[in-house]
């Protein structure tokens, strides 16, 4: 049995995933015939939904999903994480939660560390974190630039902030199939 138990945790994040997915694809779906319905109703031009327009529409939608995707497969192995610890689902969802939101006030407790310390490279720590990552991924997909809440300490590529985001979705899909794979079921 013990075996089957990495297939088991794999499908639920895939589960998971599939149904975000699904929910995207229908939303940005719904959106676009909407607009276009909209547009056609008013009487407006549909030849100002060029194919490029399209493209560029479908190209920023498909990233922002992704983000989000991301965002919530590292929400669900905070939270998967502290279910198999506490043994309870709601507390799990509960601790996940908080863990989650807390990591977002990382920034302020390095901040405090960087004062006492009188050294603000402490505050390159955050540039380790899934808040800081995902919002720079965001202002790079929006706006073409990086994030400048760490301006003057840090100014990440894109593909920096996707590596950290990977590794963080990553290791804590691996730490739940670990864990996992320690608990006993039947106590």
């Amino acid at each position: 049995p013990r075996s089957r138990r990495s297939g088991l945790i794999l499908s639920k994040y895939l589960t998971v995933g599939v149904l975000i997915l699904l929910s995207f694809v229908s939303a940005i779906a719904i959106l676009a015939l909407g607009t276009i319905t909209a547009t056609a109703f008013a009487g407006g031009p549909l030849a100002q939904w060029s194919g490029d327009a399209l493209a560029n529409s479908a190209v920023g939608s498909v990233l922002r999903a992704l983000l989000t995707f991301v965002s919530i497969i590292i929400f669900t192995g905070f939270a998967a994480v502290a279910c198999i610890y506490t043994r309870s689902i709601l507390g799990g969802v509960l601790i996940g939660l908080a863990a989650a939101v807390g990591e977002q006030f990382s920034l302020m407790v390095l901040g405090q560390v960087a004062a006492w310390l009188q050294d603000l490279s402490v505050l390159k720590l955050y540039r380790l974190t899934p808040t800081y990552n995902l919002a720079n991924a965001t202002s790079w997909i929006n706006d073409g630039h990086p994030d400048s809440l760490l301006s003057g300490l840090a100014f990440d590529s894109l593909a920096f902030s996707a590596g950290i985001l990977l590794a963080w979705g990553l290791g804590l899909v691996a730490l739940t199939s670990v864990l996992f794979q320690r608990q006993d079921i039947a106590s």
